[in-house]
């Protein structure tokens, strides 16, 4: 497991960090996102529509199928705050592995 916590869809995979590598932190992510200038109110309903539905056992067990780990919701504060971190990190994986921007 790459996250830094086992996972309940399979629990005795340890994790890279359990592993030895200290700090390992990789992730596979999705979000919903809306174009710039979204109102906040549309935004709200949509947010609150998608929680509601992640409530739904049956959903989240499907979608979890699928994605082959585990679904949670967030806030769109959250999911900004996501973002700007994964940016930032990979950004800096790139600089120091020197790999060449195109």
């Amino acid at each position: 497991m790459t996250s830094p916590t086992r996972t309940a869809l399979l629990p005795d995979v340890p994790t890279v960090q359990e592993a030895g590598i200290k700090g390992y932190d990789v992730r596979t992510w999705a979000g919903l996102l809306a174009p710039k200038g979204t109102p906040s109110a549309i935004i709200a309903a949509l947010n609150a529509a998608t929680l509601d539905a992640l409530g739904d056992p049956e959903l989240r067990q499907r979608l979890e199928t699928a994605v082959g780990g585990e679904v949670r919701g967030s806030s769109p504060e959250e999911m900004k705050k996501l973002i700007e971190t994964e940016i930032a990190k990979w950004t800096g994986v790139v600089e120091r592995a020197k790999i060449p921007k195109i």
